[in-house]
């Protein structure tokens, strides 16, 4: 059931989910950028915080976790490296389309690949018609193509959109997505957040009717996860604004997140899970 982020209750210190949490096992996956990091102006500038370094390794030290990120997976995997230890870590990068496992293991989405052709064409389109617009830009990843506009002034951000629309239409077999202050083509295939997540807690070996799935993200592409979780998880949504979303319960910010990281570890390692 869709909510609205400013209606839902507080994770911090919330009895209700404290208990949800210590009734069984739980894995854990959280989105990088505004979930781990606060978002800012260039995606290398989103650097992990020591204190959140550590709230993520001692949970990663009681249950599975994921980091499922829309940036490749080279790049989210350096991101929370820097000293974290990430042999203990699943990494999803690209919406889930590249995964890591914590054995070394990669794998990519297979159907993606007849896609990433057209997706190659599309960028260098999109670069070009993006040339003329101050602040915007094109970032290039594996499985996708993301066009930047935090830096575009508001009455540019509809040329933004309709240069992307434009490549859209003449590349077939890659869709749009949105998100804060980008848009994004990606291969057209059935692949998202939310089957990503799932994927990933088969391949961990977890059973649904074991363990709960918890999820912590902040952006629109995130919502995808919060609704496949369904009954057999939780949803945790890092917002201050009001907006539609599939989550369970709400942290206002990255700050709200460490918190909330350092308590559930703190549950795990009293329980000894």
């Amino acid at each position: 059931m869709t909510h609205t982020t400013t209606d839902l209750p507080d994770a911090l210190g919330n009895p209700e989910l404290r208990s949800r949490l210590g009734a069984r096992a739980i894995a854990v996956f959280l989105d990088y950028d505004g979930t781990l990091t606060p978002i800012v102006a260039r995606p290398e500038l989103a650097v992990l915080a020591d204190d959140m370094r550590a709230g993520l390794e001692r949970v990663a030290a009681c249950c599975v976790v994921g980091i499922i990120s829309g940036r490749d997976l080279d790049d989210v995997r350096a991101m929370v490296g820097g000293g974290t230890r990430t042999d203990h870590l699943w990494f999803a990068g690209s919406h889930g389309f590249d995964v890591l496992a914590p054995d070394g293991t990669r794998t990519e989405f297979e159907e993606a690949h007849a896609h990433l052709d057209a997706l190659g064409a599309a960028a260098d389109d999109l670069e070009q018609a993006l040339g003329d617009i101050p602040g915007a830009w094109v970032e290039r990843k594996r499985f996708a193509a993301a066009a930047h506009f935090r830096q575009v002034e508001d009455d540019r951000v509809p040329d933004v959109e309709r240069a992307v629309d434009r490549v859209l239409a003449e590349h077939a077999g890659i869709r749009k997505t949105g998100g804060k202050r980008i848009f994004e083509l990606r291969p057209d295939v059935a692949w998202d957040k939310g089957r990503a997540l799932w994927s990933l807690f088969e391949r961990a070996g977890l059973a649904r009717d074991e363990v709960t799935a918890v999820f912590i993200g902040d952006d629109v592409t995130d919502e995808d996860a919060f609704a496949a979780l369904g009954g057999d998880g939780i949803g945790l949504v890092v917002a201050d604004e009001a907006r539609p979303t599939d989550a369970d319960y709400r942290l206002a910010t990255t700050d709200d997140v460490r918190e909330f990281l350092g308590d559930l570890a703190t549950l795990l390692e009293e329980t000894d899970r």
